[in-house]
């Protein structure tokens, strides 16, 4: 059967007449229906079986089925079942010794995904010999264990046992295939899915989940690419939108936390293994993409963080893969958030990003931003007590910020009116010596719901914290925020509840006539007074 549109990988498993090669697509294969394989490659990856230039030829004539990993097989098995005649396995249809190969097919993966009737996941194996069909240790849970709790007398006089068994867990990180980052995108790009899930398939598409068991955890414990598109909650919902792109931006920022939730085995695949989701949204964006961010609203998102779950603490990544501006120089695990913004009060003059091969979402070369904005220099003062490290940072001879984990929403008390939050990795003992500043990026400002301790924040400003790189001095890099907040003292929280019964001209008609009560926060005025000068981060 043909499927009219649809363009087959570059190669693909031949699984038709009982046999199984590798086959090389053409013209007169187009349109016709594959399946795609998703799986954990295992620990020991060099042990799933792959193409090389070494073994291209051989399973080109014929990849015999007793080679063939558990995994595999079973995979090849419903594939035929289903009538359809090609299959799609990374580790066997790209050529995993040839980089430029790699390089090719990974940047296609989009499409690849996408174009395919049917994804089967081996969600509930560890690696490639765990097989589709797996069963976990102990009875099934669908088994009756036991004698019947009741049973039931009907006016027929007949008789049914009722039986209870052990609910099904579905939960994301029950399945160890849903924890890979390389999954992530495989999951949300294809058309329909197929879950192995340890006793019971999960059927999954863009319009539905549904599991054997009838659960209704189901739906909440599996998302796709429609909730990131629909309308969802987030912490500032109740923000003016900074463009029309706002919703577009807030879906991407959803993604990036679900996909930084999960693990690469390898660090350089960071980009590679996000490149064709991000295909999708620089498409649908109609926007650059760059270092994991987008070129027109870049200035706003330079203010993300990540916030720790379980306590953990953000590493360094071992080789460069990304500018210090980007959420991808980070190792993760953590959740991705970032800082409201409703008026940006920097210019992005330049930015570049340069790829290491052909694709523009891949792996990166080279990358930095140059920003015009008000700088003023700073002094970051580490204290050793008791062997605890702290740090304060100083601007001018009065102005000391504490440093402070950046929450989630808004919760300062009223006496704390500026913070900041470094990146521990990238900190060394000389790291003052080579020079620190502040830069401003953005601000959040207008009247809202939001209030700390009685007090309204009429205006809060937001800053990069950059030093010199430890390697090259000539250069600056972000190892933090600082977040300072100016309070409108003379605003009661009657008139802050009394808010949701406004309508937005009263709003701002109330806002107008309180104004003259607002005052600034002193290092406002210091910025107000620097002048602006281009900075460039690397």
């Amino acid at each position: 059967m043909r499927n009219v549109g649809a363009k087959l990988p570059r190669r693909v498993l031949d699984v038709r007449n009982n046999h199984v090669r590798l086959h090389e697509t053409t013209n007169t294969d187009q349109g016709t229906r594959y399946a795609c394989l998703s799986h954990c490659w295992g620990i020991d990856s060099s042990a799933t079986l792959r193409t090389t230039t070494f073994n291209l030829k051989a399973h080109r004539k014929e990849i015999p089925c007793s080679g063939l990993p558990r995994t595999f097989r079973d995979a090849v098995s419903f594939t035929r079942r289903l009538n359809v005649d090609f299959l799609w396995i990374d580790s066997l249809c790209i050529i995993q010794n040839d980089a430029r190969d790699w390089q090719q097919q990974s940047a296609n993966m989009a499409a690849i995904y996408k174009n395919g009737y049917i994804t089967l996941a081996a969600t509930s194996s560890y690696n490639a010999e765990g097989g589709c069909y797996t069963q976990k240790n102990g009875p099934p849970s669908h088994q009756v264990i036991g004698p019947p709790v009741a049973v039931l007398r009907y006016p027929d006089g007949t008789e049914g046992p009722i039986f209870v068994r052990r609910t099904f867990k579905h939960a994301q990180t029950s399945f160890p295939l849903l924890q890979r980052g390389w999954v992530f995108q495989e999951r949300l790009l294809s058309p329909r899915i197929l879950h192995f899930a340890d006793e019971e398939l999960i059927w999954e598409c863009k319009q539905s989940v549904r599991c054997e068991c009838g659960s209704t955890e189901t739906k909440n414990g599996f998302s796709r690419i429609s909730a990131y598109v629909e309308e969802r909650e987030t912490p500032f919902s109740n923000l003016e939108p900074l463009s029309k792109q706002n919703h577009a931006l807030a879906s991407w920022n959803l993604v990036v936390s679900d996909y930084a939730a999960c693990s690469l085995t390898y660090q350089r695949d960071a980009f590679p293994a996000l490149s064709g989701i991000a295909k999708v949204f620089a498409a649908s964006l109609q926007d650059e993409y760059v270092a994991g961010l987008w070129k027109s609203t870049l200035v706003s998102q330079l203010l993300w963080y990540f916030r720790s779950i379980n306590g953990e603490t953000v590493t360094k990544v071992n080789t460069w893969r990304a500018p210090s501006w980007s959420w991808v120089s980070v190792n993760w695990r953590y959740k991705f958030l970032t800082l409201p913004v409703t008026k940006e009060l920097a210019e992005l003059k330049h930015v570049v990003c340069k790829a290491s091969g052909d694709d523009p979402t891949g792996e990166l070369q080279t990358a930095y931003l140059t920003l015009r904005t008000r700088v003023i220099p700073a002094t970051l003062g580490h204290v050793l007590n008791g062997g605890l490290s702290s740090y304060h940072l100083y601007l001018g001879n009065e102005l000391v910020f504490p440093r402070k984990s950046i929450p989630r929403f808004y919760s300062l008390d009223d006496a704390e009116t500026g913070y900041f939050d470094l990146s521990d990795h990238r900190l060394a003992n000389d790291i003052t010596s080579l020079g620190v500043v502040v830069a401003q990026v953005a601000s959040w400002s207008g009247i809202r719901t939001i209030y700390i301790r009685g007090h309204v924040p009429d205006e809060v400003r937001f800053y990069l914290l950059l030093a010199r790189d430890i390697k090259d001095n000539r250069h600056w890099v972000r190892i933090g925020l600082m977040v300072v907040t100016a309070y409108n003292r003379n605003v009661s929280l009657c008139y802050c509840a009394n808010q949701n019964s406004m309508t937005s001209e009263q709003k701002a008609k109330e806002f107008e006539e309180r104004k003259h009560e607002i005052s600034s926060h002193p290092i406002f005025d210091l910025f107000d007074e620097a002048e602006a000068q281009d900075i460039t981060i690397w």
